[in-house]
């Protein structure tokens, strides 16, 4: 059964169960340039996922980072947006971005191998603000990598998650 809901809040505030693991997946681009929307808000909380994106650099299309935030908390950047909107007008890349759902698909079995504990995945609607991506078809590439049946993983989607438009 898919695990897929929906909250209103903060995905970066919003509770998890003591015992979970939590990773917040979020576009990057490939031009190192960190600094607006949700971006913004992980930096506020936690400044490692864009010291770690900044030494990475280059970074090509397709590329990730897992970055440990705190003890059961993770980032997960993914460099899916070629360009920023002001010299890319559509700068998402709907492959790129299939390719990191794989990968996060791939470290989320790391993650849990081993443990009892679930994987969590809380993220705003990455790639469909800055990016100029279709929602829908995220959505759909994210539900067919990271919910299927037996997964272990619980997607949550959480909307209003940004105080930096």
């Amino acid at each position: 059964m898919e695990s897929y809901t929906v909250a209103k809040g903060d995905a970066l505030w919003h509770p998890i169960a003591e015992e979970s693991i939590l990773v917040h997946p979020h576009i990057v681009n490939n031009v190192d340039a960190w600094g607006s929307g949700f971006a913004m808000d992980i930096s506020e909380k936690w400044p490692e996922p864009e010291q770690k994106y900044h030494q990475a650099h280059p970074m090509t299309l397709g590329d990730t980072q897992l970055v440990k935030v705190e003890n059961n908390r993770y980032v997960f950047n993914m460099c899916a947006q070629n360009e920023t909107i002001h010299t890319n007008g559509m700068p998402i890349d709907l492959r790129a971005l299939d390719r990191c759902l794989v990968k996060l698909e791939v470290e989320a079995a790391s993650l849990q191998r081993g443990k009892v504990r679930s994987l969590e995945v809380h993220a705003p609607k990455f790639g469909a603000d800055r990016a100029i991506g279709d929602w829908i078809a995220i959505e759909k590439l994210t539900r067919l990598r990271l919910c299927q049946p037996d997964s272990g993983v619980t997607w949550t989607y959480i909307y209003e998650e940004t105080k930096h438009k």
